[in-house]
């Protein structure tokens, strides 16, 4: 689940030096993420797509694999958010295949956390729609502050619910492990 992937990530910080592989799906193989080769140009960017300054909500989408569709992250919050989507032009599976393209798209999402941190007001809460790759989740939850950021949550995707995004983790809240784990309810029919 993406959510525990990123505890892991904000667990251990950027402090530790961390080797990245992904699940060949093909084979059920490991192979090893490129240290050391630029890769291809993913053409990453951020666009914001509404302007709820005032809002209590800001919504961060990581479009990598696939799109992360804005109706259902609305179907998930059912209230008003700021929205911001970091992505590449073409999302696609196994589009990360090395440690340069890594560390572009987590610069990225450090510094959309950091402009959300510094807007007037600052969002209370932080809700993170992520589709991309194992690696580079645990790398992205290695960028949540545990003392600037206000709570960050990591939402799960599961297909087969109402609303997809069912349940979402508070990254770097404190207490219990019940006390951490947000039920999204289910939409009424």
């Amino acid at each position: 689940h993406i959510p525990l992937v990123f505890l892991a990530g904000h667990s251990l910080s950027t402090g530790w030096p961390v080797r990245f592989y992904e699940l060949g799906r093909q084979k059920g193989d490991w192979w090893a993420i490129d240290e050391t080769a630029a890769g291809d140009d993913l053409a990453l960017g951020s666009k914001r797509s509404n302007e709820n300054s005032d809002s209590p909500d800001a919504v961060i989408r990581v479009s990598i694999s696939y799109r992360v569709d804005g109706s259902e992250v609305a179907e998930a919050l059912r209230r008003p958010y700021r929205d911001i989507e970091i992505s590449i032009a073409e999302p696609h599976v196994d589009a990360v295949r090395t440690r340069h393209q890594i560390d572009a798209i987590a610069g990225m999402f450090r510094k959309v956390l950091d402009g959300l941190k510094g807007e007037t007001p600052p969002p209370a809460r932080i809700h993170v729609f992520y589709s991309g790759p194992m690696s580079l989740a645990f790398c992205l939850g290695r960028q949540i502050s545990p003392t600037i950021y206000p709570p960050v949550f990591v939402y799960n995707f599961t297909a087969k619910t109402t609303p997809k995004y069912a349940w979402a983790l508070h990254v770097n809240g404190h207490g219990s492990a019940d006390s951490l784990i947000h039920s999204i309810l289910p939409v009424a029919a």
